[in-house]
């Protein structure tokens, strides 16, 4: 998963008009020394500190009138409510700072607390709007700010790539990277390379990406950007991983958390272990593997993200089907379809099904476990439940959504018909690992037969060697997670 980054925070306050009254020029001081505490704490990566001297500095403003400090202060708590994984407290804050930002008519800070409201849309699993709030900064940057506007431009193409659209995901990130440079923002172009190593890593093209991540890594050692430089990590781990050399992965990997760990990034700590986990699973450290996981949906259930912990419980479930607790993986994936089924939720037709096509692996891998189970008729239904889920979503408007159909559905369909139905779903091979849409080569097929007297038979065939494209709807059982600064 690509996570975003925060966008920069005007950290500084510019003072209201001295009050006459003795005592409202002690509160305005006060209020201004809680929050120069909350940029201190901020920036030690002390968030709860950050908060508590922020909510007392806000509350020095609101009685003093003074709306820019009142509005600066409201960006920051959301800036710090993200870094908490508190997305729904995030989005409140920042909704306040963007209206108050305009009611001021400071296009500049409307444009920052846009930017931070979008990142909260977007971690909280709410893609259509955090793209249309990054595109409603963008509108009011206007080239007024290419630094400002080379974050929003950085944050709009994590978005894209939260939706599936790799293409227009890149097309954003390299327009970042432009502004980045040409406004010499080296901590913005250490970010853009990142991103776009995440971006060719999603498309195959490994030795790409390993060069945007190298060029990142090191410009964000260089700047002492810690937390930057723990994305790269977690990411050059991942392409390690997808080229076979795992124990280089998981040396990435410690690495990276080591990092976001000293940073306080709880939600990268989460992407790491998910990821070290699967890394420890294709070394065969089966049980190392799922305690990793089981740590990583521990914090993981602390934030508010759905997509991290629906992807940790995926990968969760892998391991579990690997040790052959069959039942504890089934239950793990039905909780992740679930979570899954949150991030479509007021999307466009398109985005629905462009999202989807992110998430079929867990439908796949739950369809797996109950064919493993015995459990033939159930795989058909999760099987269909993965095959229809994009259009159901897509006539969700109706009063009455379909849904996928059931066993007993099916077989009154082979009856009223009196036909034979033959049902099938492509299965990958198990030895590679996943980032973003399906792709891979395709190890068997399973088919279902169900007669008119409704009687389902189940069988699975070997395929061998065969590539598949990505247009190919081959499902997928594993994911691994790509993060985004």
């Amino acid at each position: 998963m690509l996570l975003p980054f925060l966008l920069s925070l005007t950290l500084r306050p510019v003072l209201a008009p001295t009050p006459a009254l003795p005592i409202a020029q002690f509160q305005l001081r006060t209020a201004n020394d809680a929050f120069q505490d909350g940029v201190a704490a901020f920036e030690a990566h002390n968030y709860e500190a950050a908060i508590a001297a922020w909510k007392a500095a806000l509350t020095g403003y609101r009685a003093q009138g003074a709306d820019q400090n009142v509005a600066i202060t409201l960006n920051a708590l959301a800036a710090a409510s993200q870094s908490l994984g508190q997305y729904q407290v995030a989005i409140a804050y920042g909704q306040q700072a963007v209206e108050l930002a305009q009611q001021l008519n400071n296009l500049l800070l409307t444009a920052q607390a846009a930017g931070n409201l979008g990142s909260a849309y977007q971690g909280a699993g709410r893609y259509g709007e955090a793209v249309a709030t990054y595109e409603q900064a963008l509108d009011l940057i206007q080239s007024q700010n290419p630094t400002i506007e080379a974050q929003l431009w950085g944050l709009l193409g994590n978005a894209y790539e939260s939706l599936g659209d790799y293409d227009s995901a890149i097309s954003a990130q390299t327009t970042s990277l432009t502004l980045a440079q040409s406004s010499e923002a080296p901590s913005l172009e250490a970010t853009a390379l990142i991103n776009l190593g995440g971006l060719y890593s999603l498309q195959g093209d490994i030795e790409a990406a390993i060069a945007q991540y190298q060029a990142g890594i090191d410009l964000a050692h260089d700047l002492g950007d810690f937390g930057s430089a723990a994305y790269g990590l977690n990411n050059l781990g991942g392409a390690y991983q997808q080229l076979g050399d795992f124990r280089a992965a998981i040396a990435q990997f410690e690495q990276s958390l080591t990092l976001a760990e000293q940073t306080g990034n709880r939600a990268l700590q989460a992407t790491i272990l998910t990821n070290l986990g699967v890394a420890q699973a294709d070394l065969g450290a089966l049980d190392a593997a799922l305690a990793t996981h089981e740590q990583s949906i521990a914090i993981a259930r602390t934030l508010e993200d759905p997509r991290l912990l629906a992807n940790a419980l995926n990968n969760l479930a892998h391991t579990q089907a690997q040790l052959e607790d069959l039942d504890g993986a089934e239950t793990a994936l039905q909780e992740s379809v679930q979570l899954l089924a949150t991030l479509r939720e007021g999307l466009t037709d398109a985005d629905k099904v462009a999202v989807f096509d992110t998430q079929i692996y867990t439908y796949n891998l739950l369809m797996q476990v109950q064919v493993a189970q015995g459990d033939y008729e159930a795989a058909l239904e999760a099987s269909e439940q993965g095959r229809a889920r994009a259009l159901v979503d897509l006539v969700a408007g109706q009063d009455q959504a379909p849904s996928a159909p059931s066993v007993d559905e099916i077989r009154q369909v082979a009856r009223q018909l009196n036909a034979t139905l033959v049902e099938y779903a492509v299965v990958p091979e198990e030895d590679f690992t996943v980032q973003g849409r399906q792709r891979g080569k395709a190890g068997q097929i399973f088919i279902w037969v169900v007669t008119p007297s409704g009687e389902i038979s189940f069988r699975q065939v070997a395929l061998g060697e065969v590539d598949l494209s990505l247009t190919d709807q081959v499902q997928q059982s594993r994911s691994a997670l790509i993060s985004q600064t």
